[in-house]
């Protein structure tokens, strides 16, 4: 029966057998385990990859707010009027979208996500819309003066521990920070803005303060609220806008409402603020933001041009549901600057060169990562090895095809792992952890360090990789080619 199998089996099948790799034949087998060793460790890889790519966003997200937390001060005043566009006050940040694809697939049209430099092959090319700054609240812009950055007050003496005096000939303007140490400046010098009201009415309690009346809201400020000293006021550093719940991470993001595939936030969506593979000691910011306000999130949206900009982007006919918007509450929350005692910092030697040095770093891991991806060009080559497409056509084309496959994965391990050897100085070896700050600062700080040493040590495990991966091509090359 299985002899007249084989005499029934057409030319095409028999050649394609021919042209496939046959475990029985032991010159064949020790080609397919090279194959396979080839592709396990590429997809080893390719596992590592992912993780470095996700700990260098994280890193970088952290160092990017502790470094403009440094260098950032305070308001002075307010104006809605007369403003330029570098005063002009950010209440919060819309992440936009990323680039996808329309297609109608169980003929029902939906969104597909596409990675950096993936092109739309078939369907509808959706383009990103670029983040932009939500710059009105409720009819109202605001134009601000500021002045100082944290990080120069820290250094100069201007800022005190809450349970010291500010010198003689200097007065208190309040809390500038979550540690609540105190801004003390010149007596001849104006405070900084450190009350911000928005409501109906002139609030009671607080002294000297001025007025901005938008159409839909009353914006109350001041820079002396309690000038007899019966409160110390919390100096405003910036305004946020964001749901229910601020998570501690800035690269994870809360929301009440399901999001489209394509918002920009998706990929940071967050249900519970946890990160899966560190235990966080604080997950859910609660003690850094303050409440001043809620919104209509459809409202808001509308009136900063980001509904119209959705709706022009074709995201509606795929399934962008911003009906979702007009159910949803918004808050508007204040913040103080991040907290620092000074010679603890001192102490551990820490200058904001420090956080500008890891970001860099977490910058070059995050390449890294991306470009190590290209391990699944070996992964594809290892796989056609099995077979051969230009034997089933034409026996003298074999030698060819089979040169330029061993060639592409020779070549590629080859690049990789020279770029690999030249990575392994990324690791930082800034290790103190940070105890400087309040607990979700310390925490936030710690993670990133945690994150950017744990990429580094992997980055040397990928190094160690690509020569098991260089050698096991080169040792198969050699020996195809002893065959012939």
């Amino acid at each position: 029966m299985d002899n007249n199998n084989e005499k029934e089996q057409t030319p095409e099948i028999s050649r394609f057998k021919k042209n496939l790799l046959n475990w029985k034949d032991p010159n064949d087998r020790k080609k397919i385990y090279f194959q396979l060793i080839s592709i396990i460790l590429s997809i080893l890889i390719m596992i590592l990859s992912s993780i470095i790519s996700y700990d260098s966003e994280v890193s970088k997200s952290i160092a990017e707010e502790l470094i403009e937390n440094f260098e950032t001060g305070y308001f002075m005043d307010f104006n809605d009027t007369d403003g330029d566009e570098g005063n002009i006050v950010k209440f919060g940040l819309w992440q936009g979208t990323i680039d996808g694809c329309g297609i109608i697939k169980d003929e029902k049209k939906q969104a597909v996500r596409l990675d950096k430099g993936e092109k739309c092959e078939y369907g509808e090319m959706l383009e990103a819309i670029p983040f932009q700054y939500i710059d009105k609240y409720k009819d109202l812009t605001l134009y601000a003066s500021t002045k100082g950055k944290y990080i120069d007050l820290l250094k100069d003496g201007s800022i005190i521990p809450k349970d010291q005096k500010c010198p003689e000939n200097k007065k208190n303007c309040g809390y500038i920070d979550t540690l609540k140490n105190i801004l003390c400046l010149n007596n001849k010098m104006d405070c900084p803005i450190s009350y911000i009201k928005i409501q109906q009415t002139k609030p009671t309690k607080a002294q000297n303060i001025k007025l901005i009346n938008g159409s839909k809201i009353n914006f109350y400020f001041s820079n002396n609220p309690y000038p007899d000293g019966e409160e110390i006021p919390y100096i405003v550093n910036s305004f946020k806008i964001a749901d229910s719940k601020i998570c501690a991470l800035p690269n994870l993001y809360y929301s009440k409402i399901n999001l489209h595939i394509l918002d920009g936030n998706k990929k940071q969506y967050s249900t519970d603020c946890v990160l899966n593979d560190y235990s966080q000691k604080v997950t859910i910011d609660t003690n850094r933001y303050f409440k001043l306000d809620e919104v209509d999130n459809y409202e808001l949206y509308e009136e900063n041009g980001i509904i119209d900009k959705i709706k022009n982007a074709k995201l509606v006919d795929y399934g962008f549901n911003i009906d979702n918007y007009k159910t949803n509450k918004l808050n508007l929350y204040l913040r103080t600057h991040f907290g620092f005692d000074i010679n603890c910092l001192n102490d551990m030697n820490f200058s904001e060169d420090i956080l500008i040095y890891i970001y860099s770093r977490a910058d070059k891991m995050l390449v890294y990562g991306n470009w190590a991806y290209f391990s699944i060009v070996i992964i594809f080559f290892s796989i056609t090895n099995f077979f051969s497409f230009s034997g089933f056509f034409h026996s003298k084309l074999y030698s060819l095809e089979t040169l330029i496959k061993y060639f592409v994965n020779f070549s590629s391990s080859f690049g990789l792992l020279i770029y690999s050897f030249n990575a392994k100085d990324y690791e930082d070896n800034y290790e103190q952890e940070m105890k400087c700050s309040d607990i979700t600062t310390n925490n936030n700080y710690n993670i990133m360090i945690y994150k950017v040493k744990r990429s580094g040590k992997i980055i040397e495990w990928t190094f160690f990789i690509y020569i098991l991966l260089f050698i096991n091509i080169l040792i198969s090359v050699i020996y195809v080619y002893r065959q012939k």
